[in-house]
């Protein structure tokens, strides 16, 4: 007769970025526009999905841009030529980034009234 096999089990913590949520997700980026500007850089986890939550009573152009190089620069999204991630009413929506060290960023445009509350998460 063998003796039974016992396995013990060990907590990992999971590791994210600065100001990352306990289960490693990205800590999300708020705030709101009052004029033209940009929101700060949201680093989405490669593979998973994030949200781009915009509302408010407001008349303005937001569209999400990407930078692969720390904010250098930022592109536009595209699907076949065309801008997509373009906003001039409330809305809330689904992203992926499937590249990791891809930031994201909220860029208010033609500002006339607001405010308009945003948030990446």
């Amino acid at each position: 007769m063998t003796s039974p096999v016992r396995y013990e089990i060990q907590k990992v913590a999971i590791v994210g970025l600065p100001g990352a949520a306990d289960d490693g997700r990205p800590a999300p980026v708020e705030g709101t526009f009052i004029a033209d500007g940009l929101s700060g850089p949201f680093r989405p986890n490669a593979g998973q999905v994030f949200n781009v939550t915009i509302s408010g009573d407001f008349v303005a152009t937001l569209t999400l841009k990407r930078s692969f190089d720390g904010g250098v620069t930022k592109h536009e999204l595209t699907a076949g030529g065309e801008t997509i991630y373009v906003w001039t009413a409330p809305a809330s929506e689904r992203a992926e980034e499937g590249e990791p060290g891809v930031d994201y960023y909220l860029e208010c445009s033609d500002f006339t009234s607001g405010p308009v509350s945003y948030r990446i998460s």
